[in-house]
């Protein structure tokens, strides 16, 4: 009875965060267009100014553009119920300490919660196959909901092996939870801090958990303090292989190339087109896929080709289909501001070199260009 009471409340708050990531969905893809503009201009201004103190507002200006983007993806992930790509051995005992050390300012004398003894217990034998920033921000959230509750008491933070798992474990002498707030801690905006919280820290955890294929449980009472326990795959019981869609490349774009930038937005189309014009290239521009198309085939075709999905008159699937018709060896770019589009069946079918998600910095197509231009290079 009590697994599958487990079961019902797993089954009833993924309902919950898929109607959440629903009502997110379309708000993201605005505000990472926004973003998008706002992070190529800070680059632009970093490449192009002589000023140190300029280039560093620029920087801060850009390292805000990225925060607001990880909260949009942190929205966007409740409606990532796949297993994500890109799973690499984790050490467990690493990720819980170096998320350990990021918050240990709070703890240390003169910080919030200064008093509060903290505990690391952690096995170095512990690891599992999954991503390790997402895994470091469990420890991270559970850490600083556990320091919240404790006010001054103690903290623990384990990690160790109990196979077929690797298990992460954070317990607090707080004052605990009555079976009501128990019930409703991962529901997305409930708080039991007031102003202070958001309500998204314990939902993005559970959400993370699932897609590492884990399961998180918590035991507390009144008066007990308490213990939450994610459980992990061990690794070697994990099923999942590495896979990195986009591998890094040491090399830097040699060749100038012809570029198409389609996109309907004037903050994301111009400062992309002038941060490539920068890097040496020939820029054309088009405000969506007919025009792009009346581009192609009115001139020079282009060696490469990046172009925003959701664009009026032609979306940008379509008109990469229409595209590789008119020429098989162009290289597309997607560019998409739906995080969960990326998954999208049209979108791995499209033909398309690679798709980014939005706001990316403007490096995230080195990759792709270099490649088209050692194509152009050995080009007889």
């Amino acid at each position: 009875m009590e697994k599958l009471k487990a079961a019902q409340e797993r089954l009833v708050r993924g309902e919950r965060l898929r109607t959440l990531g629903e009502l997110s969905s379309g708000v993201a893809h605005e505000f990472n267009n926004l973003l998008t503009g706002i992070l190529a201009r800070a680059q632009l201004i970093t490449l192009e100014s002589g000023s140190p103190q300029t280039r560093i507002e620029a920087g801060l200006i850009e390292r805000a553009a990225q925060d607001a983007a990880e909260i949009v993806r942190r929205l966007q992930s409740f409606t990532q119920r796949q297993v994500q790509r890109g799973f690499a051995p984790v050490q467990i005992a690493e990720a819980t300490s170096e998320a350990v050390e990021f918050l240990r300012p709070l703890w240390a004398p003169g910080g919030t919660y200064a008093g509060t003894a903290v505990r690391v217990v952690s096995d170095s034998k512990a690891q599992t196959l999954g991503n390790a920033t997402e895994l470091r921000e469990v420890v991270t959230n559970l850490l600083k909901n556990a320091l919240d509750a404790a006010q001054g008491g103690e903290v623990v933070v384990s990690s160790f092996r109990q196979w077929p798992h690797v298990v992460i474990e954070v317990r607090d002498s707080g004052a605990g939870m009555s079976a009501e707030v128990r019930q409703r801690i991962f529901d997305p905006f409930f708080t039991t801090k007031g102003a202070r919280g958001t309500g998204l820290g314990l939902p993005l955890v559970a959400q993370i958990v699932e897609r590492h294929r884990g399961t998180i449980d918590v035991d507390t009472a009144p008066g007990v303090g308490t213990r939450i326990r994610v459980q992990l795959p061990d690794l070697v019981v994990s099923s999942t292989t590495p896979d990195d869609e986009f591998p890094h490349e040491e090399h830097a774009t040699r060749a100038a190339l012809r570029i198409l930038v389609v996109d309907d937005d004037d903050d994301v189309r111009e400062p992309l087109r002038k941060y490539l014009e920068h890097a040496g290239h020939f820029v054309s521009t088009a405000q969506d896929g007919v025009q792009g198309l009346s581009v192609l085939q009115a001139g020079d075709r282009p060696h490469v080709i990046i172009s925003d999905v959701c664009m009026p008159r032609m979306d940008g699937v379509s008109f990469c289909r229409e595209a590789l018709q008119l020429d098989p060896s162009m290289r597309i770019v997607l560019m998409t501001g739906r995080t969960a589009r990326v998954e999208d069946a049209d979108l791995r079918t499209s033909g398309a070199r690679a798709v980014i998600s939005k706001p990316f910095a403007m490096q995230a197509l080195d990759t792709i260009l270099c490649e088209a231009a050692m194509d152009l290079s050995e080009t007889p």
